[in-house]
């Protein structure tokens, strides 16, 4: 699940906590869907008009698609026939001016993946290729395949990055490859980095959580509205699961999830607010019982989802990152100047609303933008650069401080070098590595 942290959007209803239906009023009906599925990217370059105009023919375009992103000989040759179909595959290049880019504080956290070299180039990409694919409903989704596919070869051919403007993301071509759909057709397509699930807090105190770039697959996002906001997490991850039920064709509700045999979810209509993705949106519904017996009931206890560190190869890599600190440490200090960045990622107890602990020692490992370092005490202290979800007490922003002896693992980012080099963050790679079928979720 890629979970993204949003702020407030619209004021709710004076009471946005659901009242589920009993199991037994809840009749089987169909599921509302788009009526077609369609999918978008922009390439950001610098590549002057004659180099764009050679780059976006769409017959050169088709043939530079690599197996890398669009998978065997069968998938490759309907996204080549796609991205030559020009009913269905526009390209269409404008002045990134014209376009407009969102302001630079949202292009840096929509960039976090980039280095520091890499995002303060943003605003001097003068041109925008915008990649646009629609298609019925199939199960085979080739319009997002083409998307994803033709996409990535601009970016690599137009030494650009891509800005994913529904998951609110700008990556570089390989980043932005690596979400590519490359499942021979006929399989499932479904995987978690291929949307996103935004959660923010409403001005009740509450949780809505959305899904962002279901409408690829020819779907309807997803919402989950007056959910405790502690809960984040483990209701991202129910929404994962309808949300791959959607795209592999299920087209009834309510739903059974993770082989139940008695419905456990229902779809219903739920109100387009500022700021949601174009199409519908429905609301998942516990049915006869609470989010919390949901969660319960689907995923087991909360603990069971928090975000941990204690798997055996996280734990290699947080042996090695205590180990690298004192010169990650060392290099930020002497770059610091130049604008170099340090990440530390600690863990934090996880706490209720009313500020006690939980008292299973549950963590949730969070990462926090170093500012001080105190040797002698062996601490590092900063603001936290995460939105927590079960640690109540802590916004993001919020300053902390922790023991390097905890740190689970760091990102070095110095960025003046003329390279944006950057060093680290392991975790972060492990953690967003595609998951091979019959993994666990993370």
């Amino acid at each position: 699940m890629v979970l993204v942290a949003a702020c407030s959007k619209h004021a709710p209803d004076a009471d946005t906590r659901v009242k589920p239906p009993p199991a037994a009023d809840v009749a089987p009906h169909a599921i509302a869907r788009p009526s077609e599925a369609v999918a978008s990217f922009a390439v950001l370059t610098g590549a002057v008009p004659a180099e764009l105009e050679a780059r976006t023919r769409r017959d050169g375009l088709a043939q530079s698609i690599q197996r890398g992103t669009c998978g065997d000989d069968a998938a490759c040759h309907a996204v080549r026939a796609f991205v030559r179909d020009e009913a269905r595959f526009t390209l269409d290049v404008r002045g990134a001016a014209e376009w407009g880019l969102p302001p630079g504080d949202a292009l840096a956290e929509m960039g976090a993946s980039l280095t520091l070299e890499e995002r303060a180039s943003i605003p001097t990409l003068g041109r925008v290729v915008i990649v646009r694919a629609r298609s019925d409903i199939a199960r085979d989704a080739v319009a997002a395949r083409a998307a994803w596919a033709a996409t990535s070869a601009l970016a690599v051919a137009l030494h650009g990055l891509v800005y994913d403007e529904t998951e609110h993301r700008i990556e570089d071509a390989a980043t932005f490859a690596s979400h590519a759909i490359t499942e021979a057709l006929g399989e499932s397509v479904w995987r978690d980095d291929r949307i996103a699930v935004q959660l923010y807090e409403q001005p009740d105190g509450t949780a809505r959580l959305l899904t962002l770039g279901m409408r690829r697959f020819g779907a309807p996002d997803l919402e989950i509205e007056g959910a405790p906001m502690n809960a984040g997490r483990p209701l991202g991850a129910l929404l994962d699961l309808v949300a791959a039920k959607l795209v592999d064709g299920v087209n009834t509700a309510p739903l059974a999830l993770e082989g139940h045999a008695t419905p456990d979810v229902d779809l219903v209509s739920a109100p387009h607010h500022e700021g949601d993705p174009e199409g519908m949106v429905l609301r998942v519904v516990p049915v006869g019982g609470d989010y919390d017996a949901l969660v319960a009931r689907v995923l087991g206890k909360v603990d069971s989802v928090t975000q941990s560190d204690d798997s055996p190869a996280l734990a290699a890599i947080a042996t090695r990152a205590r180990a690298a600190l004192p010169g990650a440490i060392d290099r930020w200090s002497r770059a610091r100047d130049a604008g170099a960045t340090l990440l530390v990622k600690l863990p934090f107890g996880v706490t209720a609303p009313d500020g006690t602990v939980h008292d299973g020692g549950a963590l949730e490992w969070m990462w926090v933008n170093v500012t001080h370092v105190d040797a002698d005490a062996g601490a590092v202290s900063g603001t936290l650069a995460n939105t927590p979800v079960y640690v109540a007490q802590l916004r993001d922003g919020s300053r902390v401080t922790g023991r390097q002896g905890d740190v689970a693992d760091y990102v070095l980012d110095v960025g003046g070098n003329g390279r944006g080099a950057k060093e680290g963050g392991e975790s972060i790679r492990a953690l967003q590595a595609p998951r091979q079928p019959g993994a666990p979720r993370r």
